[in-house]
């Protein structure tokens, strides 16, 4: 989202918010809500509401991408909260312990989970669930002595039933293991997440009910700490970050040309193998490593057919060196044919698919990549042995290797009670450069 887009966006929920607190003052100040019933509202937004917001962003299919954002925001989180931590004891040294705490401890769950769902999406809990689990640690240790002179405050017991960190660790094992919440769990879980935003905005409103605000207002300590929180603290954070936006956008420009320079020599590389292919009549779908990068390597696909379909063709496998690193043929079996004449007709395909294939003037991991392009006698033996019905499946530990290049073939096909109408098997010869 811009900044354009955002900016309403958060206005009109931070003004919500707001009016919820608003809402919470009267009730607690009209006496519908006294203070056991303003802690019990409370307990019931720390361990219900909150942790069935976070586990609902945790839950669901595992990615890489995001395990690795979340670790960097659990990692950021957990330096700013000592960073801001630093602040205050530098401030303060000895002094006004409460207000340190005040400068250290972000209220993310009751004030940030609501902010990031309306503004950025519920997606986003997953990031900020990942800030709050880093926090906590500090929050009940250093943060606990701060307000506290007994050292047995402090306890590992209570960082680990906290209400946030229990729901993040089992929605870190659901994430992990790619389980999602359905039916009855997900309905429950998306109601009373619901119920986080306003609760929360309740309980600071009649929390904020009680307070004598004008002895506060008279409180120098509170400006102080006020401008430490919402001024120095975000500057020094902002400072931090742009260091490390200068750091890694370094290295992001070095890997960007990096990234283009080996673009263009696989680029070269899939060129020179689609010429060679449509000179001679076959129709070629490739990869463009020039419009978009992939570290994996790339793959170009010489079809029998000029419809580009999957019956018969050869693809090359090709990294992002301009080397090719892999060669398989796939061969269509018809099964209005004989065993027989299908193996005729797949040698023929393949015979045809290899001219190509070795004469082609490009970079290979292992010179077999391109020089060996026949079935395997063993293959072919098993294959008129056997039926239509019956996989078959050769790898290195039976066909070995040629000049570097590992050999695998195979048959695959379905039992004759799972066949289907157009089912139509599949011989595969694969060259693989030894590892």
């Amino acid at each position: 989202m811009t900044v354009e887009a955002t900016m309403p966006v958060m206005l009109t929920q931070v003004l919500a918010m707001f009016a919820m607190m608003l809402i919470g003052a009267a009730l607690r100040r009209g006496g519908l809500v006294d203070e056991a019933g303003t802690a019990q509202l409370s307990r019931v937004a720390l361990y219900v509401a909150t942790p069935a917001v976070i586990l609902q962003s945790l839950a669901g299919p595992f990615d890489a991408g995001r395990l690795a954002a979340g670790i960097a925001c659990a990692a950021l989180s957990f330096g700013f909260t000592a960073l801001s931590a630093a602040v205050g004891r530098l401030a303060f040294r000895d002094r006004c312990r409460e207000a340190q705490l005040g400068i250290m401890v972000s209220n993310m769950g009751f004030m940030g989970i609501p902010l990031v769902q309306s503004v950025l999406g519920a997606d986003s809990v997953f990031y900020i669930s990942a800030c709050i689990a880093a926090q906590v640690p500090l929050m009940w240790t250093y943060g606990v002595r701060l307000v506290s002179s007994d050292p047995a405050d402090v306890s590992a017991r209570a960082i680990a039933t906290n209400p946030s960190v229990v729901a993040v660790a089992v929605g870190v094992v659901l994430f992990l293991c790619s389980i999602d919440l359905a039916g009855v769990f997900q309905v429950t879980a998306a109601d009373l997440g619901n119920l986080n935003t306003g609760l929360a905005m309740l309980v600071m409103g009649a929390y904020l009910a009680q307070a004598d605000l004008r002895a506060l207002a008279r409180d120098p300590v509170l400006y102080l700490a006020s401008a430490l929180r919402l001024l120095v603290v975000p500057a020094v954070m902002l400072a931090v970050l742009a260091a490390l936006a200068l750091a890694y956008g370094a290295h992001f420009i070095a890997r960007t040309a990096s990234m283009r320079a080996d673009s263009q020599v696989a680029a070269e590389t899939i060129s020179e193998i689609t010429d060679a292919f449509e000179r001679r009549g076959y129709y070629v779908i490739g990869d463009d490593p020039t419009e978009a990068y992939d570290r994996d390597g790339y793959s170009v696909n010489a079809h029998l057919s000029d419809s580009g379909d999957d019956t018969t063709f050869v693809s090359l496998d090709v990294g992002n060196d301009g080397v090719v690193t892999e060669v398989s043929y796939k061969l269509q079996v018809d099964p209005a044919r004989s065993l027989d004449e299908n193996l005729a007709r797949a040698e023929e395909q393949l015979a045809g698919l290899h001219a190509v294939v070795e004469g082609l003037d490009v970079p290979v991991a292992a010179p077999g990549l391109l020089s060996y392009g026949t079935l395997p006698d063993a293959f072919s033996e098993a294959f008129r042995a056997g039926t239509l019905y019956d996989d078959i499946f050769f790898s290195p530990d039976d066909l070995g290797s040629s000049e570097g290049a590992a050999i695998w073939c195979s048959f695959d096909t379905l039992p004759e009670e799972d066949w289907f109408d157009g089912m139509e098997p599949d011989i595969w010869l694969t060259l693989e450069a030894d590892r």
